[in-house]
């Protein structure tokens, strides 16, 4: 992966994309101490386990310090935001040799026939709010035409601010469980009611496509029996798509695949944080005013302050520069709140881990390891509903009758 990751970034994101940022520069230096660091944490990672936290840390190495080690190498980028992921990595390998004594509790199991009319109605009791977007629903965004006239109409009418914390709940952690439960049992019924309901939730929020998001990652990593086949499930098409992509540009000039799947997901997260790490290394720290814990005090800043990164200090009109839960450690305190950060995402991580989670739900934690490097903590723990899932896996996804 480090060395696809690398060659994708020579061959196709510097040259078709250099101008946004993704400059090309040789070092030795620069890649003898990358490869350093990738040598020393893939031997790391054999430390980690073969649960749940084996995925997660090897995710996290993958989608998040490799990249970073990368756009190091090969552009004028200084090594803090590498840094970051580096000191998260050790402290969750420290977390994951922690004893987690089992704490009991009266479970409601999804995957017990008798529990799920329970989390069918839980979920029937969430969507009652979204019935007031029912006479605004327009049923042609089902094929995504008039999305934007729709998208529009609902800035308009969205008066209720709960529902940005229903959303998330609902799309990427209860219908997603309930699918993955329905394809296990073969309960066609419930397939085809968490289908409909994830089509409404479509309809009513705007015509928004992340919505499908969790419903796809929930089934894309149902299979493979273990959490160390989960990886190979993601890294394989990776792979694929990384080869056929540089083939594609070395022969077509074109770089649809490589845009998509690899300058995306992969690099455009380094080059804002670069930025972030950059402008808070000689600017005050936010204290935590610009996220959802801002009752620390009041934020310095007019307009969200991912939104003016990207438009004032990046430069892109309209652009919101959003960065993950690392990086938001440090602006909001310097290294201090990298490790605070780290210690505790790291310490939600083992709890995930001990409560021994059957492997068909990882699709349901690997969107939060997507969000862990494009959201604000709090962003990350309220608006996108990871608290809920912490919640909804003590009391519904745990199973202690593994060891």
């Amino acid at each position: 992966m480090y060395f696809l990751l690398t060659l994708s970034y020579i061959l196709v994101v510097s040259p078709a994309y250099g101008y946004m940022g993704f400059e090309y520069s040789f070092s030795i230096l620069r890649i003898l101490i990358s490869l350093s660091v990738v040598l020393a944490f893939v031997h790391l990672g054999k430390l980690v386990g073969t649960g749940l936290l084996y995925a997660i840390w090897h995710l996290v190495l993958i989608i998040c310090l490799f990249p970073q080690l990368v756009f190091y190498t090969y552009s004028s980028a200084n090594l803090s935001a590498s840094l970051g992921y580096i000191i998260f990595l050790i402290i969750l390998l420290l977390f994951s040799k922690l004893k987690l004594h089992n704490i009991n509790s009266k479970v409601i199991n999804i995957q017990q026939g008798s529990n799920l009319p329970i989390i069918l109605a839980i979920t029937f009791v969430l969507f009652i709010p979204f019935l007031y977007y029912l006479p605004y629903i327009n049923i042609k965004n089902l094929w995504f035409s008039e999305v934007y006239e729709t998208r529009s109409l609902f800035r308009e009418i969205r008066h209720w601010n709960i529902l940005s914390y229903l959303l998330s709940p609902l799309s990427r952690v209860l219908l997603p469980a309930l699918i993955v439960v329905s394809i296990k049992r073969r309960n066609y019924p419930v397939l085809l009611l968490v289908i409909a309901l994830t089509a409404y939730l479509y309809l009513s929020s705007g015509a928004l496509k992340s919505v499908y998001f969790g419903i796809f990652a929930a089934i894309f990593f149902y299979f493979g029996k273990s959490y160390k086949s989960k990886i190979l499930i993601f890294i394989i098409p990776l792979i694929a798509i990384m080869i056929l992509g540089i083939l594609e540009f070395e022969i077509t000039q074109h770089s649809s695949l490589q845009n998509l799947a690899v300058r995306r997901v992969f690099f455009i997260p380094p080059l804002i944080e670069d930025t972030y790490y950059t402008f808070f290394s000689n600017n005050e720290k936010t204290l935590y005013t610009h996220s959802l814990f801002s009752f620390f005090g009041e934020t310095n800043y007019a307009m969200p302050l991912s939104r003016y990164m990207g438009e004032t200090i990046m430069g892109n009109e309209g652009f919101n520069a959003n960065v993950g839960v690392i990086p938001d450690g440090f602006l909001s305190l310097g290294w201090p709140g990298v490790i605070i950060n780290s210690i505790l995402i790291s310490y939600t991580f083992l709890l995930l881990d001990r409560f021994r989670i059957d492997p068909i739900f990882f699709g349901i934690i690997f969107i939060y390891i997507y969000y862990f490097n494009t959201a604000f903590l709090g962003a990350m723990l309220l608006t996108h509903g990871y608290l809920f899932l912490l919640l909804f896996a003590f009391f519904s996804l745990k199973n202690y009758g593994n060891k």
